[in-house]
């Protein structure tokens, strides 16, 4: 019988999940980045001699990188910060491609030029995921304090796909950028390439002091994006856009953004806070060598320096996150399977884990009456 090659994913991150294989991985290379944005979890300046003194050597990561795969690592993702900001980038593309690793990379494409797309076409890389902050230099300017970034990225797409490199773009509304949501997939469309929509930000990590909880929108304004985005994205498919009603489960929102959902034929343990993939199958490693759970949250986490131990580390990854503890309130309460109450979302909402976020649990409240499209909408 033939399978997609979706299909097949499905299946071996089913297995991976059952067995608990670190599968699929997230390097951050770099906390640095030449944009400046406000509502960012992590960046700090291109030239922050701290971090460039704390970042891993390309022979780490590629260490990291040679058992990880040794214990079932095959996706692999390259993030920062801005990964071009680092001389020895293509030192360790070269690496990792030599161990037969599906790679991703994101970024913010304001570094790319005719020659960075023409070595990286020479490898086998499945997707560049470019972030873009806006529909004008204007809007570039209020988000990233760098007006000249949105030619700069614009320029750089064009650049990668002129080159045969497979292009997915992917936007964070805030307030600085809400009135350019419709102009930004306009501009998608005239490119050619499709966008993810993110209407959610998350609290800082690792000594970053800006404010993105300031900058974001309403629980409302969230839902708004969503709709408009779900809409959008049915109409363009050629679908019939049905009417708003609440969401019969809790995972298409896992489904919608990439990730993957549960199927229903696995339920995961009882202590384990974790629905998503996190410490389950996949895992981030941060700029300074800590083998962490989620991307987006600095523990649990194991130091793999000096001497890298990946399955050490991981098995004590995966202990550490068994024994997190529940927010009770979020498990209880009426608006639950509405509500994206994930560890790294509380965490930042409320500096713990278990208390349940104000913020979410208005959203949650909101979707529940069933009169928007969602993220997290089962259509």
């Amino acid at each position: 019988m033939e399978i997609t090659y979706s299909q097949f994913d499905r299946a071996l991150f089913a297995s991976a999940r059952e067995k608990r294989v670190p599968i699929s991985g997230t390097f951050e290379l770099t906390s640095r980045c030449n944009l400046d944005c406000a509502m960012c979890y992590i960046r700090k300046g291109p030239n922050d001699q701290a971090a460039i003194r704390e970042e891993l050597s390309a022979a780490q990561w590629l260490e990291i990188a040679r058992q990880a795969r040794d214990e079932g690592l095959l996706y692999l993702l390259l993030t920062g910060g801005e990964v071009f900001l680092r001389p020895d980038f293509f030192e360790i593309l070269d690496g990792l491609s030599a161990l037969g690793l599906k790679l991703t990379i994101n970024s913010n494409a304001t570094m790319i030029t005719g020659d960075v797309a023409k070595r990286l076409a020479e490898y086998p890389v499945a997707q560049i995921a470019v972030t873009i902050y806006g529909a004008s230099p204007e809007t570039y300017g209020r988000i990233s304090g760098n007006p000249s970034g949105f030619d700069r990225t614009v320029n750089g797409i064009r650049i990668l796909m002129e080159n045969g490199i497979r292009v997915r773009l992917r936007t964070t509304i805030v307030r600085q950028n809400y009135a350019d949501l419709e102009a930004m997939f306009q501009l998608a469309d005239d490119i050619g390439v499709g966008m993810r929509l993110n209407a959610g930000v998350y609290g800082c990590r690792d000594g970053v002091d800006n404010d993105p909880f300031g900058v974001r929108l309403t629980p409302e304004e969230q839902l708004q994006c969503e709709n408009y985005y779900m809409v959008r994205r049915l109409k363009k498919a050629g679908f019939e856009v049905p009417e708003p009603k609440p969401p019969e489960t809790p995972e298409f929102e896992d489904i919608m953004s990439g990730e993957i959902a549960e199927n229903g034929s696995h339920k995961e343990p009882q202590e384990s806070i974790f629905k998503c993939a996190a410490s389950h199958f996949m895992f981030s490693v941060s700029p300074k060598g800590r083998l962490c759970a989620c991307l987006l949250m600095d523990e649990p986490s194991v130091n793999l320096l000096p001497d890298v131990k990946f399955k050490r580390a991981w098995e004590d990854l995966k202990a550490l996150s068994d024994k997190l503890p529940h927010c009770q309130e979020c498990r209880t309460c009426k608006h639950t399977k509405y509500c994206k109450h994930c560890p790294a979302r509380l965490l930042g909402e409320t500096g713990c884990l278990t208390k349940k976020a104000p913020y979410l649990c208005e959203k949650a409240e909101l979707i529940a009456t069933g009169k928007y499209l969602t993220l997290g909408s089962n259509h």
